[in-house]
């Protein structure tokens, strides 16, 4: 076992430091009943992997769509809902909106550990460039929470999407690098690693393995530190929110897994799922929804593409008959 904020071994990768399921499979590995959503232009895509003669169809929207009153869930962290509710408020005036937060954050022991290699003096020899892996607005947050005033010039920081970016910045850090895809499997893809290079990845205890994972499928010796800075746990509910999400939901929007987990294993999952990207859509699959939106790009216009096609899915008249 190694010890918290020890270089792991390369020829010893850790297993998994909880029970989620793994992300950022291929498309060809993903749940065939996941649709991925096309934002812009009224259309979508269903993903159907069932045949593979079979073409995608593009459905319209239905027309009076901006008539419902749909009854939706924001699952995000408590008071971190207001950008998506402003959004739909902005285009569905009417809709019933319900902030039901599944998760929050709490920081763990090994955040010292961060805080004590980012401030740590390294001999006058040693110039290796080491890449600072920040993979969510949370993940930023506690990283700037115990980073020094400057970093250190050999220090560079990869930002794994515009919203994280964002939180950097916030901060006072402009990311060096962000990949062209909002996914942890997208940056282990992408992520100049020169043979200089070493890695720090500031991590949630629940996250999975997969970077490390895809970093050293490209270069087997990387020195890797993962440090779990942070956990995510459950969000306690008022009996009220116990009583709205019972009976006062029909779309429920997600953007963990781990907030999938919480509301599968609290409500069920008969609802609608509407998945901020992949790796919320595989999670959601794989717990038993079984109707799944998520946009083909992680982010907030794809985003609401997403509960859109759930929402138009609902309007849907039932067949009567065969």
């Amino acid at each position: 076992m190694r010890l918290p904020g020890a270089w792991s071994d390369p020829s010893s990768l850790e297993l998994l430091e909880s029970r989620a399921p793994r992300h950022h499979l291929p498309h060809s590995s993903l749940p065939s009943r996941i649709a991925f959503v096309t934002f812009g232009g009224g259309t979508t895509r269903p993903y159907d992997r069932s045949a593979a003669t079979c073409p995608h169809r593009r459905l319209p929207l239905p027309f009076r769509l901006e008539a419902t009153v749909a009854r939706i869930a924001l699952t995000r962290e408590r008071g971190k809902n207001v950008k998506l509710a402003t959004a739909l408020r902005s285009r569905w005036p009417h809709l019933s909106l319900h902030e039901l937060p599944c998760i929050e954050h709490a920081t763990t022991a090994e955040l010292e550990h961060l805080r004590a290699h980012l401030q740590a003096n390294r001999t006058p020899d040693d110039s290796t460039t080491e890449w600072i892996l920040i993979t969510s607005p949370e993940a930023a947050k506690v990283f700037l929470s115990v980073c020094p005033g400057t970093l250190r010039p050999y220090h560079r920081v990869a930002a794994v999407g515009g919203a994280t970016a964002d939180a950097l910045r916030t901060g006072g850090i402009a990311p060096d690098f962000v990949p062209s895809k909002a996914t942890g499997a997208c940056l282990a893809r992408e992520l100049p690693v020169e043979e200089a290079a070493r890695v720090l990845y500031p991590a949630s205890v629940r996250a999975s393995n997969d970077i490390e994972t895809g970093l050293r499928a490209r270069r087997p010796d990387l020195p890797f530190l993962r440090i779990n800075a942070y956990d995510t746990v459950e969000a306690p509910w008022s009996e009220l929110e116990w009583q709205r999400a019972r009976h006062e939901v029909d779309v429920v929007t997600f953007a963990s897994p781990s907030a999938v987990q919480v509301w599968a294993a609290r409500i069920g999952v008969q609802q609608a799922a509407a998945c901020i990207g992949e790796t919320s859509a595989q999670a959601a699959s794989r717990g038993g929804f079984t109707r799944v939106y998520c946009p083909e790009a992680p982010g907030m216009d794809g985003w609401i593409g997403a509960i859109e096609q759930a929402m138009a899915q609902l309007q849907k008249p039932e067949r009567s008959g065969p």
